[in-house]
């Protein structure tokens, strides 16, 4: 079920796909409208997930003779649960030191630890571990991949390029996401670009444009008080100007 580094690509996708649909229906369930909460801009794998996956998976190493046995499902609930927890914690605590944002905020929810994950969060997290691992990745493993792709050199040639393509986009997407939340971050800040041309972020990353792909950012002041997809909207009716302005300095540069 290990096959070299693919099934780490694999799991990647599936969990940050996962996360994506998981945090996309939250949303929904909350009034809030619909908001693809992918936390990526050009692919739909969320990275909370999909990092979280590989760790899980990782730590799963060596368990491959026991995934069926009646007791295994226990030990994947756990490392799901303390795992998934961990790197949520993390992930929030590199974002608000490096980029100075919080995606997500649980002070004064139930078993609230820092407001960065909660003990309910956690426990959702080995769930969702369990259906990826048994409902998508175990029986596309068993009874697909391996005995029919893996088993034909061209399907898999064709299986290890798509793989290898789409997480070449994730690691684009990445930077690009970056970039996005840094310069978003150093803008509400009063602050100038890091470098000659920068300007073009603000084009490209305007307000309006983090507001749409990243609607549950706390930012330090511009984005203060957008807690639903109403709250959106009114937000980018007001930034109109913001993106007038700046096709205008854009024009006249050119």
């Amino acid at each position: 079920m290990f096959d070299n580094g693919y099934s780490l690509i694999l799991v990647y996708l599936l969990g940050g796909l996962a996360g994506t649909i998981y945090e996309t229906f939250l949303n929904f369930k909350r009034k809030k409208g619909f908001v693809f909460c992918s936390g990526s801009i050009v692919t739909p794998f969320n990275f909370v997930y999909g990092f979280g996956g590989i760790l899980i998976f990782l730590s799963f190493f060596g368990f491959e003779p026991y995934f069926m046995t009646s007791w295994c499902w226990a030990v994947i609930l756990g490392c799901g649960t303390f795992l998934g927890g961990f790197v949520e914690y993390m992930l929030s605590f590199l974002e608000e030191k490096i980029c100075h944002t919080r995606s997500w905020d649980y002070t004064g929810k139930v078993g609230s630890i820092n407001g960065r994950t909660t003990v309910p969060i956690m426990i959702g997290w080995g769930f969702l571990c369990l259906i990826v691992m048994y409902g998508v990745f175990y029986p596309l493993m068993h009874y697909l991949i391996q005995p029919y792709v893996l088993k034909y050199e061209n399907a898999a040639l064709a299986y290890h390029l798509t793989l290898i393509v789409l997480i070449s986009l994730c690691a684009v997407d990445l930077v690009f996401v970056l970039i996005a939340i840094i310069r978003y971050s150093r803008r509400a800040e009063g602050k100038s670009t890091l470098f000659t041309g920068g300007y073009f972020l603000d084009i490209v990353f305007s307000d309006t444009f983090m507001a749409l792909h990243f609607p549950n950012a706390r930012k330090t002041n511009l984005m203060r008080g957008v807690k639903s997809m109403n709250d959106v909207k009114t937000y980018l009716g007001n930034r109109k100007k913001e993106m007038k302005s700046l096709f205008t300095i854009k024009k006249k540069l050119i």
